[in-house]
């Protein structure tokens, strides 16, 4: 179980955000009547997070379990839009224009991936590199 700081916070935070949201900010937004159903749920929910803190914790167990799984559900979605709408088209992109950031071309010396630089750095320059 949660501890009740935990509980109490929990109580007090999703009951504001519930009548607030469901109650007041979304009837206003889409001119809908006022609901009173988020206000009172959400009146219960921060009068138990103020004074019985303790009676949330089967609640905030299966919110929290709900949340883990939207979690992981979302995250894989996520991750694939991000990857196959952004990634892959950029490396489509950069083969088809031959663009090579890591410069990982053919290297004129077979035994080595050397690449010199043209520049001299001087040994007093290395004492405080950053």
């Amino acid at each position: 179980m949660a501890p009740t700081k935990q509980l109490r916070e929990f109580g007090l935070m999703v009951g504001g955000i519930l009548a607030l949201l469901f109650g007041g900010f979304f009837p206003w937004i889409f001119h809908k009547p006022w609901p009173m159903w988020p206000w009172i749920v959400g009146g219960i929910l921060i009068f138990l997070g103020l004074l019985l803190p303790k009676i949330l914790g089967p609640i905030h167990w299966v919110w929290m379990k709900f949340a883990e799984a939207l979690g992981w559900v979302n995250s894989r979605i996520l991750l694939s839009i991000v990857f196959y709408l952004i990634f892959t088209p950029i490396g489509w992109l950069m083969r088809l224009s031959k663009k090579d950031p890591m410069q990982n071309h053919e290297s004129h010396d077979p035994d080595s991936f050397r690449i010199n630089i043209p520049t001299k750095i001087e040994p007093e320059e290395m004492k405080h590199p950053f």
